[in-house]
């Protein structure tokens, strides 16, 4: 008889998935947060898990419910390729399981990722004591524990594998090579992470002058995370700026963003001069919008930063304000 598993929410099926594997490995799962968005790319609620393993340092890992997958039947009607194919992995499975190396992420989803396998619930019924019959579940995770105790036992060379793309744990590097490429990429990315550091130090400090020349203008130098360019600056022309002071301004930022155009975005919330007589009626309440809309921003991240939102400067995808000065009565 064909037993169906019971139907259960995304973050429950999830978490009875991670329970099961703590119980087969003796692992302790942590860091765990639900979502349902990868980059731009909506899914049903809860259906993406990440977490961490306290045993398993440097390693990220992810459930990913197949529910965000194209379906297997129009996929079969469309003559598609089944995204089971795809992943290698059985088609009757609801989760799929995956890691990176966390220093090296750049796309954490399934298709970039190593170790990837599939994970389905069995279901079945048994008289218990009392002649009862009973509803048995359990998570058939084919190789899921095998790969974790692998991983654990094998670091550096599940370093390597994963950087390789491998979906199995068969693949074999000698301990010598491993550890050589390890080093080798670790040294990389030493150099590469102090070149970053020094490059985003000297564009702070490019900005900053930048901004301390202009006469006219309020301003915010924010950092973001996972942006580039990295540094932003934002402008605003004050009231009563003189037209002379304010051509001079505009003459510093338009060769400033020629030279550092791809390292230092620059956005200027105004059109002309505020009130300049030579501007039509139309053009002047739009460069006044720009600018009440620059204040609102403003006023939005000061108020994160005193402490009186509930909002955080990463809901504006901010790591953090470099330099800010209004002097603007808003």
């Amino acid at each position: 008889m064909n037993v169906k598993p019971s139907k259960i929410s995304n973050k429950n099926l999830i978490k009875s998935a991670l329970l099961q594997i703590e119980e087969e490995t003796d692992f302790h799962i942590i860091d765990v947060e639900f979502g349902d968005t990868y980059f731009f790319f909506k899914g049903p609620k809860d259906s993406i898990c990440h977490f961490h393993i306290k045993e398993i340092p440097g390693f990220k890992f992810a459930f990913w419910n197949t529910k965000r997958f194209d379906s297997l039947k129009e996929a079969l009607e469309s003559n598609n390729t089944l995204w089971s194919d795809s992943y290698r992995i059985s088609s009757e499975s609801e989760l799929v399981f995956f890691t990176q190396y966390e220093r090296n992420i750049d796309k954490f989803k399934p298709s970039y990722s190593s170790f990837l396998q599939g994970a389905y619930r069995q279901a079945w019924y048994e008289i218990n004591s009392n002649n009862k019959r009973i509803k048995k579940e359990e998570w058939y995770l084919d190789d899921i524990p095998d790969i974790l105790k692998f991983i654990h036992k094998h670091p550096i060379k599940s370093y390597i594998y994963s950087g390789y793309g491998k979906d199995k744990i068969y693949y074999e590097v000698s301990n010598f090579r491993a550890l050589r490429i390890y080093i080798k990429d670790l040294k990389y990315h030493i150099q590469s992470s102090l070149k970053q550091w020094f490059e985003l130090k000297y564009h702070i400090s490019i900005a900053k002058k930048l901004v301390k020349k202009l006469k006219t203008m309020d301003y915010i130098v924010i950092e973001r995370d996972g942006w580039s360019p990295k540094i932003e600056v934002r402008l605003a022309v004050q009231k009563g700026a003189s037209s002379e002071d304010f051509e001079k301004d505009v003459n510093i930022i338009d060769k400033f963003d020629d030279k550092y155009f791809n390292k230092i975005s620059i956005e200027t919330w105004f059109e002309c001069l505020i009130s300049d007589p030579t501007t039509s009626k139309e053009e002047n309440k739009k460069n006044n919008d720009l600018i009440k809309r620059f204040y609102q921003y403003i006023n939005k991240i000061q108020k994160i930063i005193n402490g009186k939102s509930k909002e955080t400067l990463d809901d504006y995808s901010i790591k953090r304000i470099v330099e800010l000065n209004i002097k603007e009565d808003k």
